[in-house]
């Protein structure tokens, strides 16, 4: 029996979705995926132009494959509207913050939790980190994805939650 990689993505259970979602290279080519079950369609930008992704599933799940990558980060235009996928911007605290977090002994760890501004690939916006050790999942929901749990998890950090 095969099982559907998109399965968890899709029936929210996903722990890790940068190994869904996000630019990834196989083999020569790559591979670009996107979760928006609201649109119509989405297009990311090239260096020649605009490529249209294509619905690979109708959940809303997206998909451009080409033989070089996009210019990064990459900036997508979901219904027209410009919006940088957030999946080119993979988790980034410290091995250190993250060792001292899980032992008890960071001090200053309001540093690493919670809404933090951030400038990642000269593109500023808001890392959103918390701790939630017994959470089947968490996602950012706010106006900008009409309130779906689904479209934007988080990634786990590891056993501590």
């Amino acid at each position: 029996m095969t099982t559907n990689p998109l399965r968890s993505l899709l029936e929210a259970r996903e722990h890790d979705p940068f190994r869904i979602l996000g630019l990834r290279q196989e083999g020569k080519n790559w591979r670009l995926r996107v979760f928006r079950p609201r649109a119509a369609s989405i297009s990311v930008i090239l260096s020649g132009g605009p490529a249209l992704l294509q619905r690979i599933d109708a959940a809303g799940v997206f998909e451009w494959r080409g033989p070089a990558a996009p210019p990064s980060p990459c900036l997508l235009h979901v219904d027209g509207v410009p919006e940088y996928d957030a999946y080119a911007f993979p988790p980034a605290p410290s091995s250190d913050d993250l060792y001292l977090f899980n032992e008890g002994r960071n001090l200053q760890a309001y540093h690493l939790l919670g809404a933090r501004t951030d400038v990642r690939q000269d593109v500023a916006g808001v890392c959103f980190r918390v701790w939630a050790p017994n959470a089947g999942r968490v996602s950012v929901i706010a106006e900008f994805n009409q309130w779906d749990g689904r479209v934007n998890p988080m990634a786990s950090l590891g056993a501590s939650g």
